[in-house]
């Protein structure tokens, strides 16, 4: 039992419930006629639901965890009719944190919370190795989930040969080979799932440093909030997911030109992993498996939501038909 006087586990299943229903005034809530309908469908509900009526009853469990959801429930309610520019704006501090998680090599992994990252972006100043640990702890559960999800989905060629040799590689820790398959591998799927402007703003053909940039994504980004369901697939996509993306392609994708001449001047090779540096034959950083960990987490990341866009478009099409 805890402070608020039951089960961990059962209080934590009160908390998604209290999550489902937020948006709506607090107050109009009768916390009774909930309990009864709560406890009423016991089909659904094979826990023991007796003990949290009688706490919703007396309203201590509500009261108990109330500030937290009455300030989560405001924002929610503050965040509806919003323009995604007034989305943007409003929110500008989390996007911020999101650019600068991208900037490291760090794009927030469907497998966590907005709260791991806003831990993540105290780690890059404190101990980055930390957000490894994320991926890495119970055995690297969360890698393990994203290569079974991947290889489900990379089955066609030429997807299921460079993710099958860039995992292969990165299992038996050959880092630099396993970075350059995945690097190609990525650079084509988010080329195939996202639409992005044909021309820049100048009507001349796109080059890297428009396509990665929050031109580059702009109209898929504006597709995505419009046809978000609610305020946690907003969170999750416009404020969390597109700015860390931004500046993960931008950084991994858009060095510049390099010349193939050794002898020719070029700004240094950056101290991060670089398409340019890596698929030219001229990386002489170490590969290390944090980038390769970066680029896997990216691929699932973009499958996760481009693709799920991508399958929703083709089903509507095909009835449509």
């Amino acid at each position: 039992m805890d402070k608020y006087g039951i089960d961990p586990e059962i209080f934590e299943k009160m908390k998604k419930i209290c999550e489902k229903v937020a948006g709506f005034p607090i107050a109009q809530y009768n916390w009774n006629e909930i309990a009864n309908k709560l406890t009423g469908n016991r089909a659904l509900l094979k826990y023991d639901w007796a003990a949290i009526q009688e706490k919703i009853k007396t309203n201590s469990l509500i009261f108990s965890m109330s500030d937290e959801f009455r300030e989560y429930a405001n924002i929610v309610r503050e965040s509806e009719g919003l323009s995604e520019e007034e989305f943007e704006k409003k929110f500008s501090a989390e996007i911020e944190r999101s650019r600068e998680l991208g900037r490291n090599g760090w794009i927030p992994s469907e497998h966590g919370n907005p709260r791991d990252f806003a831990e993540w972006s105290k780690y890059l100043h404190e101990s980055p190795e930390r957000i490894m640990e994320f991926f890495e702890e119970d055995d690297e559960r969360v890698i393990k989930h994203i290569k079974h999800t991947l290889n489900s989905i990379y089955v066609e060629k030429p997807y299921v040969t460079y993710y099958q040799n860039g995992i292969k590689a990165f299992d038996n820790k050959d880092y630099m080979t396993a970075a350059l398959y995945l690097t190609i591998l990525f650079e084509i799927r988010i080329s195939n799932l996202v639409e992005f402007p044909k021309k820049n703003a100048k009507n001349q053909r796109l080059r890297y440093q428009d396509k990665y940039s929050s031109y580059g994504y702009s109209i898929q980004k504006n597709k995505d909030y419009e046809n978000a369901s609610g305020f946690i697939e907003k969170r999750f996509d416009i404020l969390n997911f597109y700015p860390a993306l931004e500046e993960y392609t931008n950084r991994l994708f858009c060095f510049g030109n390099l010349p193939l001449d050794m002898e020719q001047d070029s700004e240094p090779e950056p101290d991060y992993l670089d398409r340019t540096w890596l698929l030219h034959g001229r990386c002489c950083r170490e590969t290390t498996k944090e980038d390769c960990v970066q680029l896997i987490n990216a691929l699932d990341v973009c499958e996760f939501i481009f693709r799920e866009i991508d399958i929703d478009a083709k089903t509507k099409n095909e009835r449509a038909e």
